[in-house]
């Protein structure tokens, strides 16, 4: 019984975790900053127009 409760819990913090960084981490999800680090960055000088 216990070997099935500790599988569950760690199924729980392990999808619960990555859901939470996910959510996190989705551009423009909790913060500004989160949503527009990628569009900030230097374009290199042969790159095509947007």
């Amino acid at each position: 019984m216990r070997r099935w409760f500790v599988l569950a819990l760690f199924l729980i913090v392990t999808v619960g975790g990555g859901l939470a960084i996910g959510y996190v981490t989705a551009p423009g999800a909790l913060s500004t900053l989160s949503g527009t680090w990628f569009a900030s960055l230097a374009k290199p000088v042969g790159a095509p127009p947007n």
